[in-house]
């Protein structure tokens, strides 16, 4: 029901219904707990344009019946900030909280709409008295002033937060990616390391002996990479030397042959039997 509405929900409602969310020029400045001594005040509007009003509203919340007419006993108690408005409007939740003819003289009344699919609009019960002639003194002003200043740092302050979660989203994605590119890559280096390790022991296996890193291998059970690789060079010279001295011997046989070849025939031609 409308009577169990908070007062952080009316004034929520409240402030939607004078600014519009997400308008850059809402033509005036909702504010909330203004303090102006030891009085504080539930909801003040500030109107900037002439088209729109160039008043100041004071609002009263009460959504309790009690704290009405806590209200009605101690009228002075709105004296405060009543005087330093151009208005003075009380906001409840429904005329069962504060009733129209309990209001004291010129104090108007707002509650919200109770159609459920209008969620900012608010209903004037009774319409608040425009004084005209009504400044706001020195010490009210200064408050406003105030509290327009916290208002605007706060706004600063949320919207930097908020540009902070949103950058911290954005690094945390490319933190959570670079991490699993890098896992990925640990992974290809271990698949690697892995592989070499199998390969070393197979050549290990195939030579019947040990390979160690470094320059020299103590015991006849093991040999350097040095001494391996020294020893595979000496391997290859070796093995073109004897290629080549295969090679010549290839060459004097294949003389000899085509020396005799050549003989035979030149003996058939004579006609000299064998």
């Amino acid at each position: 029901m409308a009577s169990r509405m908070t007062a952080k929900v009316l004034v929520e409602r409240l402030r939607a219904s004078l600014v519009k969310p997400g308008d850059d020029m809402p033509g005036g400045m909702f504010m909330t707990e203004v303090a102006l001594g030891s009085r504080r005040i539930d909801g003040l509007y500030c109107g900037f344009f002439g088209s729109r009003g160039r008043y100041l509203r004071g609002y009263e919340v009460k959504v309790a019946r009690s704290d009405w007419l806590a209200e009605l006993d101690q009228p002075a108690k709105a004296e405060t900030w009543e005087q330093n408005v151009h208005e003075w409007w009380i906001v409840a939740p429904d005329t069962s909280i504060v009733r129209p003819e309990e209001l004291p003289h010129g104090w108007g009344l707002i509650v919200p709409d109770p159609n459920p699919r209008t969620k900012t609009r608010m209903n004037v019960v009774v319409k608040a008295a425009r004084h005209e002639d009504r400044n706001p003194s020195w010490e009210a002003t200064h408050a406003i002033i105030q509290k327009a200043d916290s208002e605007r740092m706060r706004a600063i302050s949320e919207r930097v937060r908020a540009l902070q979660d949103e950058h911290r989203g954005s690094i945390d994605a490319e933190v959570e990616r670079r991490l699993s590119y890098d896992n990925s890559t640990a992974e290809h280096w271990k698949r690697r390391a892995e592989a070499t390790d199998a390969l070393l022991a197979e050549v290990t296996e195939i030579l019947g002996i040990r390979v160690v890193d470094g320059e020299y291998a103590w015991g006849s059970s093991a040999v350097s990479v040095k001494e391996l690789r020294e020893s595979f060079g000496r391997y290859l010279i070796a093995g073109k030397q004897v290629d080549a001295a295969l090679q010549h011997k290839l060459m004097q046989i294949r003389a000899v042959r085509d020396a005799a070849t050549a003989a035979e025939k030149a003996i058939k031609a004579a006609g000299v039997s064998r």
